[in-house]
């Protein structure tokens, strides 16, 4: 083997038995662009008796630093690839090798693709090509990767005394470059490097050689075992509801990867603590009463040992069995910090789980999906489900335990993560079932606790309202191809929850936020580009143009709202779209108020006090018309109304041969209009 190694030249070497696929592969080598002062130079093994023998063949032909080892089936489509790679390189002397797709976690049965991969390519698929992404996130180090491509700047022999067929030798590659000390990486990818034509896999010797590399790898296998056991302390509140406790921690006895249970007992008076102390379970009993929650785990924390992760819950949830280590994995995933499952009462979750049974099916839809989108990123977190690495608060701190309800405790919490850049995410493989609603329903102190905490965060984040939900249906106007690249603009973006909604969909769109609350921005700059902004004056701080710009409850605050909608005419592509959410004034519930002489305005709602403006449906069709806009779709978002409701509305029905009976149902219109082309 050489050890003269010219350091400024790149060597591919490709296995060749077809010579047209060779060319063609040869043929985009030749098309990429070469740094200055680099060179390049293309071994060719013909006749290879395994892959192994022909990759050690050209590696002691070169004395490039160097080498990329590629299928004659593959062709680099990024022409900056050399580039691309040499600044991974450069990062770290310990990145030892550079795959297109690999596994973070090699499975202990030795096959990648049994199990989440990352990375992108490429791929034929039969009548076109297709785009294949297996992680939406930045560079990832891995265990193993996919032998189609890779690239290494430090020569190891290939295992040919081992493995002398055609399978295998990519995992055994990354297990030797493992052995000798080296990271192994998959780069950050904005479009895939590559395309990879293969289509037929001869697996005639496969199993033989996946035997070979299970006993030469088997120490290095029951390791990843070991690691990828994940174990979870769990903490289980409880709060006078010692039937529902008890069956809780029956249906936990089958749940997997939890390696402890604590039970907080807040305050009970239902002989629940009396329970506890004949069983075998850490518990703690706040004696003195109930607890707010920034107290409560905060005890707990500091009082117990608990394992590197921590996964909080409240009785009355029933979480799939194999949950627990699917949020346990997703703390592995970037700089995740902390992951709630997908329940029934997670935002917009709708009817997708009703009971428990409907766990594994819910599961099993969402493992279907790209790996990119089993998480998303997210401002809400579960409260009653939540998982953390426990090193998360020597980066956080503790709770605060001045606020009292779960949810504004997490609420504070995460905003405090995210502004030091800690993400939390949903994971839609890990599913929970809970059998309450919101935390009055548990405590009867929670009515006093929402006042408090209200006071308390406003003092603290100067917002009178933290939004962490995300408007769905302004999100799910988009309909665009998952990897296309367009802009979104949202008006009054709050603390950012549409746009990273947007985003976890749409990893490549660029998402643009504009808001008059200082302090929402100061948050929200976290998530997208935002900047401070009065709408009023019919300018933006962006020199861009937008493929969508969103009004979520925001027109109705405007002085002259048809004006800022005729400014956005300008700013918008020429098939750009205005996505809107309007409250509806002529609502049931206010017309049954100005019918006893009532128009009493509120915080929140139909009459907040802040509104301006009040529309009806003509009104919004009439104002979109005269501003340029052709309203392609309206969606009716109704609540349900009384017996005397719904009497009113039948004789309501009877005066006007202009009105229909939705008009009086709907709280709010959602509008997707498209800009019209000036003629």
């Amino acid at each position: 083997m050489n050890t003269d190694k010219n350091a400024q030249e790149f060597c591919f070497i490709i296995c060749s038995n077809d010579e047209l696929y060779t060319k063609e592969c040869v043929f985009y080598i030749e098309h990429l662009r070469i740094p200055v002062d680099w060179q390049i130079d293309v071994k060719i093994i013909k006749d290879a008796k395994s892959m192994t023998a022909g990759y050690n063949q050209g590696m002691q032909a070169s004395n490039a630093k160097y080498k990329v080892y590629l299928h004659q089936d593959v062709f680099i489509v990024n022409r900056d690839f050399i580039k691309d790679c040499l600044e991974i390189f450069r990062q770290d002397e310990q990145i030892g090798m550079i795959g297109m797709v690999g596994s973070p976690r090699l499975p202990v049965s030795g096959i990648m693709w049994k199990e989440e991969r990352c990375g992108a390519l490429y791929a034929w698929r039969v009548s076109n090509t297709v785009r294949s992404v297996m992680a939406d996130e930045g560079p990832a180090q891995v265990e193993a990767i996919d032998g189609f491509l890779m690239v290494t700047q430090y020569d190891l022999p290939w295992r040919e005394d081992l493995f002398d067929k055609w399978d295998f030798y990519d995992c055994s590659q990354s297990m030797e470059f493992t052995r000798a000390g080296y990271k192994i990486m998959i780069p950050e990818m904005k479009s895939p490097w590559c395309l990879h034509d293969g289509l037929l896999i001869a697996k005639e010797h496969y199993e033989g050689e996946r035997e070979k590399f299970l006993r030469e790898y088997q120490k290095e296998m029951l390791v990843y075992q070991e690691r990828s056991g994940y174990r979870a302390t769990l903490i289980l509140t409880s709060y006078s509801e010692r039937t529902v406790l008890q069956d809780t921690l029956e249906w936990l006895g089958g749940v997997e990867g939890i390696s402890n249970i604590i039970v907080v007992d807040n305050g009970s008076q239902d002989g629940t603590a009396e329970w506890l102390a004949s069983q075998g379970y850490e518990y703690v009993w706040f004696d003195e009463g109930t607890q707010g929650y920034g107290k409560l785990w905060n005890t707990v924390l500091q009082n117990f040992e608990t394992e590197e992760y921590v996964i909080f819950m409240e009785a009355g949830v029933y979480p799939e069995k194999d949950s627990a280590v699917r949020l346990m994995e997703s703390l592995n995933r970037g700089n995740a910090v902390m992951a709630s499952p997908f329940s029934n009462s997670y935002p917009y979750a709708n009817d997708t789980i009703s009971d428990p049974d409907d766990l594994a099916a819910v599961r099993k839809c969402f493992e279907d999906l790209p790996r990119g989108r089993k998480y998303g990123r997210t401002l809400y977190t579960n409260w009653k489900m939540w998982a953390v690495r426990r090193e998360l608060v020597e980066k956080n701190g503790y709770f605060r335990e001045e606020l009292y309800m779960p949810e504004n405790v997490l609420l504070d919490y995460s905003l405090r993560m995210m502004c030091r850049d800690l993400v939390q995410t949903v994971c839609h493989t890990a599913c929970a079932y809970d059998t309450f609603r919101i935390c009055k329903e548990k405590y009867r102190q929670a009515v006093t606790w929402k006042e408090e905490d209200k006071a308390v965060l406003k003092s603290i984040w100067d917002m009178n309202y933290l939004n962490i939900r995300p408007n769905a249906t302004m999100a799910g106007f988009i309909q665009e191809e998952e990897q296309k690249e367009f802009k979104v603009l949202e008006v009054g973006c709050d603390l950012g929850a549409t746009l990273l909604e947007i985003r976890n969909k749409y990893p490549r769109c660029r998402t643009f936020g504009v808001d008059i609350n200082r302090a929402a921005i100061n948050i929200a700059s976290h998530i997208a580009e935002v900047q401070y902004c009065d709408i009023e004056k019919l300018c933006l701080p962006f020199d861009e143009k937008f493929d969508y710009i969103i009004f979520g409850d925001v027109l109705e605050h405007l002085r002259n709202p048809e004006e800022v909608l005729r400014m956005c005419h300008t700013v918008l592509t020429e098939d750009g779209c205005i996505m809107a959410s309007i409250p509806n004034i002529m609502h049931i519930s206010v017309l049954e108020e100005l019918i006893h002489g009532r128009f009493i305005y509120t915080d929140q709602g139909l009459l907040d006090r802040t509104h301006i403006h009040f529309f009806t449906y003509y009104e919004i069709m009439d104002m979109f018309q005269r501003a340029g806009y052709v309203v392609e779709s309206v969606k009716n978002m109704v609540l349900p109304i009384s017996e005397k409701q719904q009497e009113m509305k039948t004789v309501l029905d009877g005066l006007s041969k202009d009105t229909e009976d939705w008009m009086f149902d709907t709280f709010q219109y959602r509008i997707k209009a498209r800009r019209q082309h000036k003629s």
